[in-house]
């Protein structure tokens, strides 16, 4: 989702300044091009040390609040792309977005970015115990639209 159909780069780096601070992070900003693409709950984990789960979900709340309050905004030829997607019959309900994301967040992004939720709904971290690059989450997006996984195709992007 982010990186092939939105840019959320403002925010995330804002996220990580202030979580950076508080956690005694010394690169806030390595830290979110290092952990880009992967599920936030792994990556607090790992470079704030959270381990309560009750905290982990507080936090990711707040860091993906203030992801939000930094404007994700669509890339060229997102929205364009997604309406040919929706307006097709035949692929309406054979896409889907597998994002890092929770799913929180997610539908909250594309909303404010001006993109449409797919008709077959989203996979979000919450519904796969694996991340990306991990298979899982691929594999679960393949299930929700019935497809079988070798006749799917995957856009990804990372730096």
């Amino acid at each position: 989702m982010d990186g092939t159909l939105i840019d959320s780069t403002p925010g995330v780096l804002k996220a990580w300044d202030t979580f950076g601070a508080e956690y005694k992070l010394s690169n806030p900003a390595a830290v979110a091009h290092a952990t880009l693409g992967r599920r936030l709950y792994d990556t607090l984990k790992e470079y704030c040390g959270i381990v309560a789960e009750d905290l982990i979900q507080a936090e990711i709340d707040r860091f993906e609040n203030e992801v939000i309050l930094g404007g994700p905004t669509p890339l060229p030829g997102a929205i364009d792309l997604v309406a040919k997607l929706m307006s097709n019959p035949s692929s309406n309900s054979r896409w889907t977005i597998v994002t890092s994301a929770s799913d929180k967040y997610a539908p909250r992004a594309l909303e404010r970015s001006g993109i449409p939720v797919p008709l077959a709904g989203i996979i979000t971290s919450n519904d796969v115990s694996e991340g990306k690059p991990h298979p899982a989450p691929y594999l679960a997006g393949a299930v929700l639209c019935a497809v079988d996984p070798k006749r799917c195709m995957c856009g990804f992007y990372r730096e």
